[in-house]
């Protein structure tokens, strides 16, 4: 995730549990005094172009089964925000997950996509008041 989307998760939710939390930011060092955290690490990767397989190679590394027991080899890596983000590193992704608001927000960033072909899967939450929609980017 992005720094922004790591500081909009109220405080007492964050890190996220259960899970290694990598927050990408171009200044890592000024959060990384402040981290008292096991499964939380910033990172600078806002000047390297990274595939899959550095990604992977990024947390293998970071890896440790005894400091992360809630990782196994069977692993997922998922991309939760913001904007950047998503701009930057959704062609790592397979799956794509979005949610849509029956309700208007006031915004300010908004992440184009076009997935209509790929769709998979609609799930309706409260009344429909939100929809998840599942696309799979793999499909020809």
């Amino acid at each position: 995730m992005g720094i922004n989307t790591y500081l909009s998760i109220p405080i007492k939710y964050r890190p996220l549990k259960n899970r290694l939390n990598i927050v990408l930011t171009s200044n890592p060092e000024k959060y990384q005094s402040e981290n008292k955290y096991s499964n939380l690490i910033f990172l600078n990767l806002s000047e390297k172009n990274i595939d899959k397989e550095l990604l992977f190679d990024i947390i293998n590394k970071i890896y440790n089964k005894d400091k992360y027991p809630f990782l196994n080899k069977d692993y997922k890596i998922i991309l939760i925000g913001g904007k950047i983000i998503y701009e930057k590193y959704n062609h790592l992704c397979d799956i794509i997950w979005i949610t849509k608001f029956k309700k208007d927000f006031e915004c300010d960033l908004f992440f184009n996509y076009n997935y209509d072909k790929l769709f998979l899967e609609e799930i309706h939450y409260n009344d429909n008041e939100l929809t998840i929609f599942k696309y799979n980017k793999n499909i020809n």
